[in-house]
């Protein structure tokens, strides 16, 4: 699950990745934390784990991970 949050402290768009587990156990509570002004921004419930990162930082990593996926090696230019 993926979702987009907005801070009611600082004002910064975090987006928040929710990866569940393979097998459904007992859910327990997270507390989702901005990444800039470190307040308690949610309270999530979930059997996995949480990634969290600013909207900006993301849309910085998609860009990377599109640019490495157009990178030429050089068996492909023989």
């Amino acid at each position: 699950m993926e979702k987009t949050i907005l801070c009611k402290c600082c004002n910064t768009e975090s987006i928040i990745i929710e990866n569940s587990l393979f097998f459904p156990e007992e859910k327990k509570a997270d507390n989702i934390i901005c990444p800039i002004c470190k307040n308690t921004i949610l309270t999530l419930y979930t059997d996995g784990w949480v990634f969290v990162q600013t909207k900006e930082d993301y849309l910085f990593e998609l860009k990377i991970e599109e640019q490495k996926n157009n990178i030429k090696y050089v068996e492909e230019l023989v």
